[in-house]
């Protein structure tokens, strides 16, 4: 859906870790809260081989605090 991400790249391996920082450390500084009506995105680059160093993109649906 339309309106404004945040957007995280971090590696497969970390992805988990990369959630937690969103949450404990990015959201609470952010000028931004998270928008619960609209989903948060994972994008897995397709035509790669699957693997811990596998880019993966994180887009959370914010709006202003």
């Amino acid at each position: 859906p339309s309106g404004t991400y945040a957007v995280f790249e971090c590696l497969l391996s970390e992805l988990g870790q990369t959630w937690g920082q969103i949450y404990s450390e990015w959201l609470p500084q952010a000028a931004y809260a998270e928008d619960e009506s609209r989903p948060s995105i994972e994008y897995y680059p397709p035509n790669e081989r699957m693997g811990p160093d596998w880019q993966v993109t994180i887009s959370l649906p914010v709006k202003a605090k």
